[in-house]
């Protein structure tokens, strides 16, 4: 394979990586690049890390009491900013995070004192 065919097949590839504004939750005038890359990089060494990157690209997030501390801060962050727009999570998001939505839908209660 020459350098031209290699930088063409790379330069193809790029274009096809990006996310059309139609395919996306995110709000890309919510953050600014440099500041968006800041966040995700307190998360490039975390076990969840780059899923939640590649989630919040598209605007989603997700939040459960496993995530690290880090991880869970890049969904809260974003979020409040506006980046983020849909965000699933467990009980562990209503319990003391402030991060004022539009909507919320509950599906079930896994709750001890629900029972």
């Amino acid at each position: 394979m020459s350098e031209a065919e290699r930088d063409y097949l790379l330069r193809s590839l790029e274009k096809n990586m990006e996310i059309p504004q139609d395919c996306t939750y995110a709000d890309q005038k919510a953050i600014d690049d440099e500041s968006l890359q800041m966040v995700f990089s307190r998360v490039k060494n975390q076990r969840k890390g780059d899923t939640l990157k590649q989630l919040a690209r598209r605007g989603i997030g997700f939040h459960h009491s496993s995530m690290s501390a880090k991880e869970k801060q890049l969904v809260e962050i974003l979020f409040r900013k506006g980046f983020i727009r849909v965000v699933t999570a467990t009980g562990t998001l209503a319990l003391g995070v402030n991060m004022p939505c539009k909507s919320v839908v509950f599906a079930q209660t896994q709750s001890i004192w629900m029972l």
